[in-house]
């Protein structure tokens, strides 16, 4: 957490991270504490349409339905 402050302060911005920030429509100040930081995303390999199944025609399973 030291370097990363370290970091933020070398760059110009306060130590902890927190910045005063602006409404972006009005122009008027926040009046909250808000945090900048590095935020990680990661991609899904899989997508939702990949994975969808159906079948068509054959005799049904009372138990497990399929």
């Amino acid at each position: 957490v030291d370097s990363i402050s370290k970091a933020l302060h070398k760059c110009g911005y306060q130590m902890r991270g927190f910045e005063t920030m602006y409404n972006g429509h009005t122009g008027r100040k926040l009046s909250a504490m808000i945090f900048l930081g590095p935020t990680y995303y990661q991609r899904l390999k899989h997508m939702v349409d990949d994975k969808i199944h159906s079948r068509g025609r054959g005799p049904v399973q009372i138990l497990t339905r399929q």
